[in-house]
Parts: structure tokens; C-alpha cells; sequence
């Protein structure tokens, strides 16, 4: 019977039936949107003070700014070594682009034919994505970026959002999607708001994280304006949370990170492929041998190394 129960358990282990997940998911990202309506001294102080309490509890941030924040970079005191900083302290620095119908104001640039006669009309988003890269240090080069589908920079690898996301908290949790935008593949992940409407969401983001799975993503982005000084309490909480989930940030990642590990397992994992099929006919004739044959079953078994109690992987 247990050699039964054993070859039941490794077929469905092939099949991919009755897969146990973890809770809480296995990775998270915290993206910053740099709004160009908010966009002064005051905003590029909260920033800093954004990534300086997120690297009190070692968590990275996906900082996306707009070229409309060019001007206050580049009158703050060593604005460009300060973002230069934290990309090297592991930040990554990437792009938020508000659309014309955007309820919080256009940034003035779009691919989108009726704007190219709006008033503040700026460029199409290919001049977008030069305008950003350009007050940004020279090292820096933008690859995931905040936009909806119809107004994406072409040559840009990686998307946050987009058409269809939403603020609320069922968007905060998804997995790597494959979307064809500017005439180019592109990989999106998701992203709820910590705040929408001025409604403050932490603790129904709080239950969403810990109904998340380890094979999803947990995304959430909040703005500079969300934390100017007086207003720290509520992000505090966020960070703190995910410190009593994640004491040593090991789930903490970027946006591009998370989808740039998405990219670079996908040759090794051949789901429809000959070498899968391979694979499953290889384990079933191997489920088989250990079902029928008792003498090598007793045998493998009391070679295997007491496995302890399970253990809940990160």
C-alpha cells in the first residue's frame, strides 16, 4: 500500500496535480511614481526620505521617475550622484508616464495621433524616454517602465502596470505577463496602490500579501507626494509589515529584477517541450519500477536520510 501511495504521490508530482504553494508570496516589489504635477523640492525631499526609510529595513525600490522631475534633479544638491547612489545601493531607476487623459494631469508626451494638436504637447514617447534618460546619469539606462499599453516607449523591456491594472488590491498580486506593445515583446507585472483616491489601503494590502502564493508577485506603488513629512505613518507601516514577513528582505526585489529572473528561467523550463515530455515518461516508468518491485523499494528507502520536518522555503 505505501509503495502505492508513493507511486500515486509522484505521478501527480509529474502531472503538476495537487502542487502545494506557500504562503505569502515569494517575491515583492515596492514601485515609487514619480507624478509630473508633483514634481519640487518638497517632492524630491519626500523621495529621499522614501529610500532612506526603505533602506532602513533593506528593502529595494523600483524608483520610476518622469522627465518632468528634470529640473528639480538638476537644482538639488548632487541630484544626479544621489540617483546615481541608489542605483548602486540596488534602487533600480525606471519611468511613469501619465497618458492626455491621465485624471491627474498629462506629462505632454504620447503616441497617440489627438495629442499631437493638445495644448503642451511635448513629443511622442520615443522623446520621452530620450527626455528621461537624459537628466538621469549617463550609466543609467531605463528598462521597466509605469505606462498603459497604447502609450509605450519602443526598446523598453519591461512594463509595471498598465492597460487594464488597477489601484485596488486584487492587482497587487500577479504573475509574468508576455505582451507584444510598440512593436516589441514586452514582460508586465502587476501593482496595486498603498493609497487611491485618497483612501489609504495598507491593511487590505496587508490581508492580499498574506493570501499571496510563493509562486506569485506582490507589487504595490505609492508617490513621493504620499510621504512628505508630515505624512509617514502609513508607508511606515508598509515597510514595517513586510519586515515582520521578511526579516532579512530576501523577497525584496525591483520590478526589472523580478521580470528580468522571469526571462532568464525560461530555458529551463521546457513546459510543453520534448524534453518535458522526456522528463514525465522518464519519472512515470520510474513511479512504475518503484510500485512492482519491493526488494529496491525497501532498499531506496532505507538509504534516504531522515528529511525532518518540512520547511518553508523563502
Amino acid at each position: 500500500m505505501q509503495r502505492r501511495l508513493l507511486a500515486i504521490g509522484c505521478l501527480f508530482a509529474v502531472l503538476g496535480w495537487g502542487a502545494a504553494t506557500n504562503a505569502e508570496p515569494g517575491r515583492y516589489f515596492i514601485a515609487i511614481h514619480c507624478d509630473p504635477q508633483y514634481a519640487d523640492a518638497a517632492d524630491w525631499n519626500a523621495l529621499g526620505a522614501l529610500v532612506a526609510a526603505a533602506e532602513g529595513y533593506d528593502q529595494v525600490l523600483t524608483i520610476q521617475l518622469n522627465p518632468q522631475w528634470g529640473p528639480i534633479i538638476a537644482s538639488a544638491l548632487d541630484g544626479p550622484g544621489d540617483i546615481a547612489h541608489w542605483a548602486t545601493d540596488g534602487h533600480e531607476i525606471g519611468g511613469h508616464h501619465h497618458v492626455l487623459t491621465h485624471p491627474g494631469g498629462w506629462d505632454g508626451y504620447s503616441n497617440q495621433p489627438e495629442a499631437e494638436t493638445a495644448s503642451g504637447y511635448l513629443g511622442d514617447m520615443d522623446q520621452w524616454l530620450a527626455d528621461l534618460e537624459a537628466i538621469l546619469p549617463g550609466s543609467i539606462v531605463v528598462r521597466t517602465v509605469a505606462s498603459k499599453d497604447f502609450d509605450f516607449p519602443a526598446g523598453v523591456e519591461f512594463q509595471t502596470g498598465g492597460t487594464g491594472s488597477t489601484p485596488g488590491p486584487a492587482s497587487a498580486t500577479s504573475t509574468p505577463v508576455l505582451k507584444n506593445l510598440a512593436g516589441g515583446q514586452v514582460w508586465n507585472i502587476n501593482h496595486g496602490a498603498l493609497i487611491a483616491g485618497g483612501t489609504w489601503q495598507v491593511d487590505e494590502m496587508m490581508t492580499a500579501f498574506d493570501a499571496a502564493t510563493s509562486d506569485e508577485v506582490f507589487g504595490v506603488a505609492v508617490h513621493p507626494h504620499d510621504y512628505y513629512e508630515e505624512n509617514h505613518e502609513e508607508v511606515d507601516r508598509w515597510l514595517a509589515f513586510l519586515h515582520d514577513r521578511d526579516p532579512d528582505a530576501s523577497r525584496s526585489y525591483t520590478a526589472g529584477a523580478v521580470l528580468q529572473e522571469n526571462v532568464d528561467s525560461l530555458p529551463a523550463v521546457p513546459s510543453s517541450s520534448s524534453a518535458s515530455r522526456a522528463l514525465q515518461i522518464g519519472t512515470l516508468l520510474t513511479v512504475g519500477i518503484l510500485a512492482s518491485w519491493p526488494s529496491r523499494g525497501k532498499w531506496w528507502r532505507r538509504r534516504q536520510p531522515n528529511p525532518g520536518p518540512g520547511s518553508v522555503s523563502p
